[in-house]
């Protein structure tokens, strides 16, 4: 029993390592095929930890910048600091709200509403996620 399960463990260890070989030969890198079954899950997953992340920092008010890029340009002198985070920070929330709707797979109507206006949000402010 013993000697099965360690050849079970080690034979399991091999195809992995033979599946990664093959993929970095096919130019897909050393990251396992099962990556590619799902990428938006996998790209929902990365991008969340740093949405999170970079979230905290808002909220603890440890941003360097001013996010005036929520409003128009005219209208920027008619906000504070405060609220302008506070805008932002609604914004976070909706694209990462939308990342974890990905992730669990949801496909409720509603979802797919909240997902399209979470992504829409970080496509338009890709750029402005720096600090």
């Amino acid at each position: 029993m013993f000697i099965k399960k360690l050849l079970d463990d080690v034979s399991e260890k091999f195809l992995d390592l033979k599946e990664s070989l093959f993929n970095w030969v096919d130019g897909y890198g050393f990251v396992p095929i099962s990556y590619y079954s799902d990428p938006k899950k996998e790209i929902a997953d990365k991008t969340l930890s740093v949405l999170r992340s970079y979230r905290q920092l808002i909220i603890k008010g440890k941003n360097m910048s001013i996010p005036t890029w929520v409003v128009n340009e005219a209208q920027v002198n008619d906000f504070s600091k405060a609220q302008l985070n506070q805008i932002w920070l609604e914004y976070l929330n909706k694209m990462i709200l939308a990342f974890d709707l990905v992730l669990m797979g949801d496909c409720q109507t509603e979802s797919k509403a909240k997902i399209k206006e979470g992504l829409m949000l970080f496509a338009t402010h890709y750029q402005d996620l720096w600090d």
